[in-house]
């Protein structure tokens, strides 16, 4: 994940469990008050300092707990420095590798863009929407899984993957992949030899002032690849500068992936064949079923495009922000 460094402190407090109720802590930041310990169940557990003890329901689900105003005994691991004191503690209930390496990289980025010692409530709010984000979403189809790394493909390859990724889709029942509220990208990917891609009739009906390109990739699985994690890891390195685009890349993940990470992570994916199959194509030219022949009693229409006759285009053609963002 993109911040191993905190997984490495973690496994270091690992080594040394809770003991008469006392937990060994480092600080996870030097400009934040916050600590990470080890839970009695070697699962990560993070010690919140909030600015206020406003009564707050504390959270106990089969994945995660959160108790707010907890008088708690820690320990520095690197002085030896004790300490009594009210945090708020969160803890994952999971032993699987991946799935705590992810926790730690969100929650961390989650407490980067928060005040140092925020309210209750409003650490609260943000911990509530990971919780959603990591219990909510159904375990991901390989299409599916295919589909994100098309996408994560497109916004590492492009020119600008702050714009880019600001107008990623928020909801995977979007019709389209990408869209800055004028213009538009859907991303299509396919596993066989030939650009052949399923379309759904509004995903070629873009509004008459919308500029709309289908970005083309194959996609190739292999062992020596390059999965859907390692892909988020590039895309972080460039845009590191802005944690809310960095939390916004985890959440659309994981709104796809759920609490999969084990299983997502191994499929991985010929990165250099992606890349080299990479087309654009403008939705104008791309073979369409006029809506004016479809009977009113008809809906959800989708259907098959060979598109491998097609004209390709260059981004740079536009006069569009959006799709000037991409190669």
């Amino acid at each position: 994940m993109w911040n191993n460094k905190l997984y490495d402190l973690f496994l270091r407090l690992k080594a040394n469990k809770p003991q008469n109720n006392t937990y060994e802590v480092e600080s996870i930041d030097p400009q934040m008050p916050h600590k990470l310990g080890c839970s009695q169940d070697g699962t990560p557990v993070f010690f919140v300092e909030c600015s206020d003890e406003e009564k707050t329901q504390d959270i106990k689900l089969t994945l995660f707990s959160v108790m707010y105003n907890r008088l708690c005994n820690i320990v520095e691991h690197s002085t030896q420095e004790r300490q009594v004191a009210k945090y708020a503690v969160i803890q994952l209930n999971s032993d699987e590798e991946e799935f705590q390496k992810y926790f730690l990289d969100v929650m961390y980025i989650v407490l980067k863009k928060l005040p140092s010692c925020p309210e209750n409530l409003v650490l609260d709010a943000e911990i509530k929407k990971i919780i959603t984000l990591f219990t909510n979403a159904k375990k991901p189809s390989k299409e599916a899984i295919r589909g994100l790394f098309a996408e994560l493909l497109v916004i590492d390859a492009s020119r600008d993957p702050h714009y880019l990724l600001r107008s990623w889709h928020s909801s995977t029942n979007d019709p389209f992949d990408f869209n800055d509220g004028k213009d538009k990208i859907e991303v299509k990917s396919s596993t066989k030899e030939g650009r052949s891609h399923k379309f759904a009739l509004r995903q070629l009906l873009p509004p008459p002032d919308a500029q709309l390109v289908i970005a083309s990739i194959f996609i190739l699985q292999s062992g020596f690849g390059m999965n859907v994690y390692e892909l988020m890891d590039r895309i972080s390195l460039r845009v590191q500068d802005d944690l809310e685009l960095l939390l916004y890349l985890r959440e659309t993940i994981t709104a796809t992936v759920g609490k999969y990470f084990n299983e997502v992570s191994e499929y991985r994916f010929d990165y250099g064949f992606s890349m080299d199959s990479y087309a654009l194509y403008d939705s104008k030219d791309i073979p369409c079923i006029p809506i004016d022949q479809i009977p009113n009693e008809i809906s959800n229409v989708h259907f098959t495009v060979d598109m491998s006759g097609l004209k390709q285009v260059n981004s740079q053609d536009y006069k569009s922000d959006l799709i000037n963002s991409l190669l």
